[in-house]
């Protein structure tokens, strides 16, 4: 999604039926991009979610406590935590896993009053306003989960 506005952002999905004679490259170098993961694990008093932040090429890893309590303890508020770390912290390049995620940032930048309610809408906000601010213009890319991308994976352990 790019647009005229203020802030600029891109969302890449990667194609869903694709043979290997017909792969691209969609990206020069996977170590450049950033990559977040969020998790959620059951206990014996309820569940704990964390979130994951890391880029290969400054060998940064970062774990987010997303602080999520009651029913914003979700996998999706662990997910949208570790963007918002990776878009706050000046981070261009985002790969992540979680598409819904990518959907409601898009959503949260293109209709901002439909989530003026939504359960995640503290977390939207903040990621918007951290993408409108920025000097330079932040791309999303989603990724398979679990495919043995090592930039994804090295997030998932964070998390």
């Amino acid at each position: 999604m790019s647009t005229d506005q203020p802030h600029s952002c891109n969302i890449d999905e990667a194609p869903q039926n694709s043979s290997s004679q017909n792969l691209t490259r969609k990206v020069k170098d996977w170590r450049d991009w950033t990559y977040t993961d969020g998790s959620l694990q059951k206990n014996e008093v309820g569940q704990d979610t964390g979130s994951g932040v890391h880029h290969p090429h400054l060998n940064v890893s970062r774990y987010v406590n997303p602080k999520g309590m009651g029913i914003t303890n979700t996998i999706s508020h662990a997910e949208l935590a570790a963007i918002a770390a990776a878009v706050i912290h000046g981070y261009s390049h985002i790969a992540t896993d979680s598409l819904i995620s990518l959907h409601q940032i898009k959503k949260q930048l293109s209709h901002p009053n439909l989530h003026r309610y939504h359960i995640q809408g503290d977390v939207l906000q903040s990621i918007a306003k951290a993408i409108r601010q920025s000097p330079s213009p932040i791309h999303f890319f989603t990724v398979k989960s679990y495919a043995g991308i090592i930039g994804n994976e090295h997030a998932d352990a964070l998390a």
